[in-house]
């Protein structure tokens, strides 16, 4: 989510109890859910750093390149982009490319907006059109 403030203390669990439970997949050869369940809180935080766990990306970082690239000459092209033209953009580059996508991607036709403000966040160079 893009500005998700937490409502409750729930869930956050304190960093030590995260490394043994890290340590105890790392060197005894247990599953992640064994271990969740023998310290009765969740590993998920670190499952990245252990190998575990990767985020849903839907592009690599050759494809988000080359994605940018087209983006900018595609702005300089029509004189800048609408955030839904960019967006739909998005989205036909994933299908032509038979990524998978989230399923609410398919459905809109369009890239979601956390993904859009994401990738402007990373590629602040483009010139975008207000709607």
């Amino acid at each position: 989510m893009r500005t998700y403030k937490r409502k409750t203390e729930k869930g956050k669990t304190p960093p030590d109890i995260i490394q043994r439970a890290v340590r105890t997949v790392l060197n005894e050869d247990r599953y992640v859910v064994k271990a969740k369940s023998q310290n009765e809180n969740s590993v998920e935080i670190n499952l990245e750093r252990v190998g575990y766990f990767n985020g849903q990306t839907v592009f690599s970082e050759e494809q988000k390149t080359v994605l940018a690239d087209y983006l900018k000459r595609a702005c300089d092209i029509y004189y800048g982009l609408t955030p839904k033209e960019l967006r739909k953009f998005a989205y036909q580059y994933a299908t032509a490319n038979n990524l998978q996508v989230p399923g609410s991607w398919t459905k809109n036709k369009i890239a979601g907006a956390d993904w859009y403000t994401a990738f402007i966040k990373r590629n602040n160079t483009l010139s975008l059109k207000t709607p």
